[in-house]
């Protein structure tokens, strides 16, 4: 018995290996433009922020439209270096965290309108000032 492969099969298909074989990592280093890295990111994309940095700004998480793979914002330090699913963040972790603050009063991190598929990871956020 033979089978059909409609065309429109093998198009989603290669659709589908397209995009996620365009997955990228972005590495932010301590006193890098933490939104430009937000902006430019893509589903499937890995946002590494350098450890022990500290990031301050009123970031905004954008729309990226309708989309179905994560995009993940994480410390940089190796996986070994960190607890491992299901093992809470102890005070002995925070050197290999990334920090992010605001300077004011305003949200140090927050998503645009409709925004979705972000993933947060080990990452320290402090009390705004005052």
């Amino acid at each position: 018995m033979r089978f059909r492969i409609p065309c429109w099969g093998i198009l989603c298909a290669s659709l589908f290996v397209f995009s996620t074989a365009s997955a990228s990592t972005i590495s932010v280093p301590a006193g890098g433009d933490l939104q430009a890295a937000l902006n430019a990111a893509q589903p499937g994309d890995v946002i590494m922020l350098a450890p022990g940095a500290t990031f301050v700004g009123n970031f905004v998480l954008p729309n990226k439209g309708l989309i179905n793979d994560f995009i993940t914002i994480r410390s940089a330090a190796p996986d070994a270096a960190l607890p491992p699913a299901g093992v809470r963040v102890k005070p002995s972790d925070a050197a290999q965290l990334p920090t992010i603050r605001s300077a004011n009063s305003g949200s140090a991190l927050r998503t645009a309108t409709a925004a979705n598929h972000w993933k947060l990871q080990f990452l320290e956020f402090q009390a705004n000032p005052g």
